[in-house]
C-alpha cells in the first residue's frame, strides 16, 4: 500500500484528481485535472519489467486486505470477474492532509479518482 500511496500523494501534489493505469503504454501512470487535462507528476514510472505484475500485485493487494485472508477474497472476487472496486485513504502526514481516492482495478487496467481531501487528523 505505501507504493501506492506514494503514487497517489505525487498525483495529489500534481493537482490530479484522475490517475490512470495500463501497463502496456510507455508511460503506464497518466494523471489528470478536474478538466481532464493531463498533468505531470514527478512521480517516476515503474521499470518496464515491473509493470505487467502490478495490477496482481499492488492494485489487488491494496484491495484484498491482509496476506491471511487475500487468497479467500481473490477466490470469490475470480468467482465474479475481474472487475474489482476500492475506496483508499491515503495519508500525507507532510502536507498535513489526508485524501479519499475511488480505485476501479479491471484486468490490468486500472484508474483512480479523487474524491476529497481533508486536514490529516494528528493523533496526540
Amino acid at each position: 500500500m505505501q507504493v501506492l500511496g506514494t503514487v497517489l500523494i505525487w498525483a495529489r501534489c500534481a493537482n490530479a484528481t484522475k490517475v490512470d493505469y495500463c501497463f502496456d503504454r510507455s508511460e503506464p501512470f497518466r494523471y489528470f485535472d478536474e478538466a481532464f487535462q493531463e498533468v505531470k507528476s514527478e512521480f517516476v514510472q515503474p521499470p518496464e519489467e515491473l509493470r505487467p505484475d502490478l495490477a496482481h500485485v499492488l492494485f489487488l493487494n491494496a484491495i484484498d486486505g491482509h496476506p491471511l485472508i487475500r487468497p479467500w477474497r481473490r477466490l470469490l472476487r475470480w468467482s465474479f470477474g475481474w472487475y474489482t472496486t476500492a475506496l483508499l485513504r491515503v495519508p500525507d502526514p507532510e502536507n498535513q492532509t489526508e485524501s479519499e481516492w475511488m480505485m476501479v482495478v479491471n484486468g490490468e487496467h486500472a484508474e483512480f479518482e479523487l474524491l476529497a481531501t481533508r486536514p490529516l487528523l494528528l493523533s496526540e
